[in-house]
């Protein structure tokens, strides 16, 4: 695994198959796929796991970035944040950490940490597009704290999903 970069608590670091089973299990996690806006909040299958993992892998070969796999200074595991650049050309940053490291400022600061990152390095990295289902409080929050302005709801499931955007320009007006 490549460390993308670091800070004195954490580090970034890519996805390869040494850190698939990490990969998986925060993605067949049922407590973080309930907050998860794909598959009406049910955890990936195995297959739906290996075709996302070789997404991401792809997009970090392709562009230098992708969903990154996130440790603590110490090597635990604790989740994945990056941008993922779709078909359309977006790029969907998206974030999920284990259950243990909820409500505790670490997602925010990390997610910050990334965003920065992102913006800071990546010249086709204009904007970055986000969403959460309203019942995900926090998620909605720490995307407003990060700056991401609010765009739309849409049903999705039967559940509200609120979408988000954060523009290169206004991120950095705000720093």
């Amino acid at each position: 695994m490549k460390v993308i970069f670091e800070n004195d608590k954490y580090k970034v670091k890519t996805f390869t198959m040494e850190n698939f089973d990490d990969f998986c299990k925060i993605n067949q996690d049922k407590v973080v796929a309930k907050y998860v806006n794909h598959n009406n909040g049910k955890p990936k299958t195995y297959k739906e796991c290996v075709d996302k993992y070789m997404d991401i892998t792809y997009a970090q070969n392709k562009y230098g970035y992708s969903y990154w796999a996130i440790y603590s200074k110490d090597d635990i595991f604790m989740g994945q944040c990056g941008g993922l650049k779709s078909w359309l050309g977006e790029i969907n940053f998206c974030y999920a950490f284990h259950k243990r490291y909820w409500g505790k400022g670490i997602g925010t600061e990390i997610c910050k940490m990334v965003v920065e990152y992102l913006f800071k390095n990546f010249a086709d990295v204009k904007k970055l597009t986000c969403c959460a289902f309203s019942e995900n409080v926090a998620s909605v929050k720490l995307l407003k704290k990060l700056g991401f302005r609010f765009l739309k709801k849409e049903k999705e499931f039967d559940k509200d999903l609120e979408y988000f955007e954060l523009k290169k320009e206004d991120y950095e007006k705000n720093i």
